[in-house]
């Protein structure tokens, strides 16, 4: 009689085969990097024509301060409201006159955060729903004297935006919302100094 001796598969060789496999796609995740923060380029406005003006210098105040507490976000904002409204100001009002000055003021630029209310019922388990509102804004004052002081003239112009989030929102995209609200209420900003000026500070564009 001859007796035939089966060696045994080991068993857990195929266990550990699979557990390779399952652990290939979790390895290559975390080797992965983080997708890169989006680049957001300063807001600029030296593309647009210079507003040019018979005055001999203009001086740029910021009269508002970022109170840097709750609801204000306005200092957390990738592109500081403030700021960018007097870059305004630096690239596009010219002195061209031999006398007189403006005087170019930032009167507000506040950003706040709204937290909004969320539903009770049962539907918000399968809902994404809007979590918070910015809103924003900007207000400037441009005042104009002649160098005999015999003309003088003045225009405040203001410009707002709102815009919500849904709690899904990261803080990277969060900052992205953020910058384009800036840019778009500089934009409304933008369009309404250049009509008042026209209008009302028409003796003094050269």
């Amino acid at each position: 009689m001859q007796l035939s001796i089966t060696t045994p598969r080991p068993v857990l060789s195929g266990f550990l085969r699979l557990a390779r496999l399952l652990a290939l796609p979790l390895l290559a995740a975390a080797c992965s990097s983080p997708a890169p923060a989006p680049q957001l380029p300063p807001l600029t406005y030296n593309a647009l024509p210079p507003i040019r003006l018979d005055v001999a210098q203009v001086q740029i105040d910021q009269s508002y301060q970022a109170p840097g507490t709750a609801p204000h976000i306005d200092h957390l904002f990738p592109q500081i409201p403030a700021q960018v409204a007097a870059q305004w100001a630096r690239d596009r009002l010219q002195a061209a006159g031999q006398s007189g000055q403006a005087v170019y003021t930032v009167t507000d630029a506040s950003a706040t955060d709204t937290v909004l209310p969320r539903s009770q019922d049962l539907s918000a388990i399968f809902t994404t729903e809007q979590s918070n509102r910015y809103d924003l804004n900007i207000a400037v004052r441009l005042q104009l004297t002649s160098g005999d002081g015999t003309r003088h003239g003045t225009v405040q112009v203001s410009a707002a935006r709102s815009q919500t989030v849904s709690e899904k929102t990261t803080p990277e995209q969060r900052k992205v919302v953020w910058y384009q609200l800036t840019q778009q209420t500089m934009n409304d900003l933008n369009v309404k100094l250049e009509k008042e000026i026209g209008a009302h500070l028409a003796g003094f564009l050269q």
